[in-house]
This record gives C-alpha cells, structure tokens and sequence, in this order.
C-alpha cells in the first residue's frame, strides 16, 4: 500500500470502523480498492456538511464531481487531494457508480431530509447501494449481479443506521418502525456470496456486519447491534471469499 492508499485506510478507520472491519477481513490484494471506494464515499458525505451554507457545501461537492469527471476521461484532476492517486487506479465502471453516489448527495444541501420511505429507499438505493455496487465494480465483479433483495436490504438498512444523525441535523427521516414493511426478506448471506464472483465477494463483506435479517429491524438492533455476533458472522463470511 502507497501514501494514497494509507491515507484512504485511515480515513476509513477514523470515520467507518464497520466498513474498515468488513475491510481487514478481506484478502490483502482486494483490500486498497476497498478502501479507495470507502475513502470516496466519506469525502463525498463530508463535503456536503461542509457548512451550514449550502453555496459552500454545494462547491464542496462539485470538486469532486470535477475530479470524477476527469478520472472518467483520462484528464489530469483540476485540484490534488491526498486520496487522489488511489481513485486514478480504480476501473472506470467503479468511478462512474461513485459520481452516482456523488449525484445523491445534492439532496443533502436542501435540508428538508426524507420524510417517507419511498424517497428514503431512492435515496438510499443512490447512496449506500450504489457504493456496493462501486466496491463490487472495483474488484473487478459485475455491480449489477448482486441480488436486487440484498442490494435493497443493505441500502434501506445503511440509511435507518443513519437516521439518528440526519435527525440531530434537524432533517426529516422515515418512521423507524415502518423499516422493516420495506425491506425485503433475505435468505441466508451465503445465498448472496456464492450468487456473487469470487473476486468481488469482499465487497459484500459489509453487509454481514449489519443486522440484515428483518427480525433485527422489530428488536430495534440496528440502532443498538451486537457486535460480537457481527464479528462472529464476519469470521463466518471470510468462509465464502
């Protein structure tokens, strides 16, 4: 690992120690693309809290869309960013799904939140899903062959782990106690792994850290997980890759 993909690690440390798990668990080769998608991901959510005016946060924002724009079409980024030289190695498929997870993030400079799980599942789908759909992507897997209920699931799931946060921030969220109405029932993950090429299956790691089962979303464990049992369901996925 270089300069860019230590400081994409650390990011993720510091920021997203449920993906930096699912991350650690993978094998070494597979792990600086991980963490170059991950990295992406919390620079893009940062960039739209940058402020309380949205004019800045909305120029945030747009330096990245520059900077994807540029990785796309083989130009030079307009500006350098300590986690630049790990993006330039990802695919281009990878880097597409990132600027449409960047896209996404535009609905955060109004404020006004989500108030219903319609438009927090389309929301979510754009964001955290289209982030798997990266990872997988980077690794070189075909995004659109994880399965549409694991895909929904980790999507909805990732965004209710969310909502306590986007409500200090004074937006609107769905009523937690519908989550699980629309989250569709899942088999077992392995379902999902063997479902998914070998190569890519890291990417799917994540979801084994979440309490994807829609038992968890009437206990109220994705507000309060067991992670020891995530752990253990981690141990059990490494099995798979």
């Amino acid at each position: 690992m270089d300069t860019a993909d230590i400081a994409c690690a650390k990011l993720v440390q510091a920021t997203d120690p449920r993906r930096f798990r699912a991350t650690m668990a993978a094998p070494v080769s597979a792990r600086p693309a991980l963490f170059a998608v991950y990295a992406a991901n919390l620079e893009f959510a940062r960039a739209a809290w940058a402020s309380d005016e949205p004019l800045i946060a909305q120029m945030r924002l747009q330096f990245w869309h520059d900077t994807l724009d540029a990785l796309q079409t083989g130009t030079e980024p307009p500006y350098p960013h300590d986690i630049l030289p790990a993006l330039q190695r990802l695919p281009k498929p990878a880097l597409a799904l990132l600027q449409q997870a960047l896209t996404a993030r535009n609905e955060d400079l109004d404020r006004h939140g989500w108030p219903d799980w319609d438009c927090a599942g389309s929301y979510a789908q754009r964001t955290a899903g289209a982030v798997m759909q990266a990872a997988t992507a980077a690794l070189g897997g075909d995004p659109d062959s994880i399965h549409s209920d694991l895909l929904q699931a980790h999507s909805l799931i990732t965004f209710l782990e969310a909502c306590p946060d986007l409500t200090a921030r004074g937006l609107a969220t769905p009523n937690p106690a519908e989550a699980a109405a629309h989250v569709p029932k899942l088999r077992e993950m392995q379902f999902y792994m063997k479902q998914t090429a070998k190569a890519a299956r890291p990417a799917l790691l994540e979801s084994w850290l979440r309490p994807m089962q829609t038992a968890a979303l009437h206990t109220n464990r994705t507000m309060h997980p067991n992670h020891t049992a995530a752990s253990l369901r981690l141990i059990w996925a490494s099995l798979w890759l």
